[in-house]
């Protein structure tokens, strides 16, 4: 999530968390799947082609990229500690 050689890396290691993520999207309740899925959107649509340059300069300057990849963190607690409950 801090990685000093770009924001592209957060993508690259948060791939197998999006992965799982949607593997077990049946298992979230509703409100995780919103979640979830707004968060993949966003993460999505911010691409530097989707969104345009502009507006991926903004959101990595703001560090929302490592805002997104802690609810991927989220939603991955959420699924390990269901099972526990």
């Amino acid at each position: 999530m801090l990685s000093p050689l770009g924001w592209y890396y957060n993508y690259l290691y948060g791939l197998p968390a999006v992965v799982l993520i949607l593997n077990e999207f049946k298992r979230l309740t509703p409100a995780w799947r919103i979640v979830a899925g707004i968060d993949f959107l966003i993460i999505g649509g911010t691409l530097p082609r989707g969104a345009g340059q502009t507006a991926f300069r903004f959101y990595t300057h703001h560090s929302f990229v490592a805002v997104n990849f802690l609810i991927v963190l989220a939603v991955l607690a959420h699924l390990r500690y269901r099972d526990l409950a």
